[in-house]
């Protein structure tokens, strides 16, 4: 038997007395008022205890799945994590990898740039030499037409200062004898 009940058994057991009843017991107004009391809280504990129990351990069970649930997402939250530093990673390694290849893609094309500068030096060293004997043979020919037309004049002049009268004329019958026996002969 629980106490409770144990305990309200006892006070009606009490009130009944006949002591009690006729009011002679000491503290007997106090007395009703505990007995009724402890019925009262009897049959609450008996009506009420079931019902109360249930829903504590309902809570409880509420309780305990929210905790299993809080550790499931903790572990999931830790998997993500771990993926997430795994990725992280693979992700530095990635770009260190890149960075390697960038480097080498890099040297390759200031290869390929140092070997069309070196090809376009050479064509324009070329096209500069080309140019320069191209200059030089028109100055060559410049200078010598200029030498002839000075030579000539200067001839012309030596000519007519030292040829007299009579040697021109005299040069002039041998050009003219010449002229016209090439042109029988030829």
């Amino acid at each position: 038997m629980p106490t409770l009940l144990r305990i309200a058994v006892l006070a009606a057991l009490v009130g009944a007395s006949p002591a009690f009843a006729a009011g002679d017991f000491p503290g007997t107004k106090i007395g009703i008022h505990a007995v009724n009391l402890l019925i009262i809280l009897g049959v609450l504990g008996y009506f009420v205890r079931r019902p109360v129990a249930d829903a504590l351990a309902n809570r409880r069970a509420e309780i305990r799945r929210g905790i299993e649930a809080a550790e499931q997402a903790r572990a999931d939250a830790r998997a993500r994590a771990a993926a997430i530093e795994a990725r992280l990673g693979a992700i530095e390694s990635e770009v260190g990898q890149l960075r390697a290849e960038a480097e080498v893609e890099a040297t390759r094309e200031a290869e390929v740039i140092a070997r069309r500068a070196a090809v376009d030096v050479a064509a324009v060293d070329a096209a500069a030499t080309r140019a320069i004997q191209d200059e030089l043979a028109r100055a060559r020919a410049a200078l010598r037409a200029e030498a002839a037309t000075l030579a000539v004049g200067l001839a012309g002049e030596l000519a007519s200062r030292n040829i007299a009268e009579g040697d021109h004329a005299r040069l002039t019958q041998s050009f003219v004898t010449t002229v016209t026996e090439g042109r029988t002969h030829g």
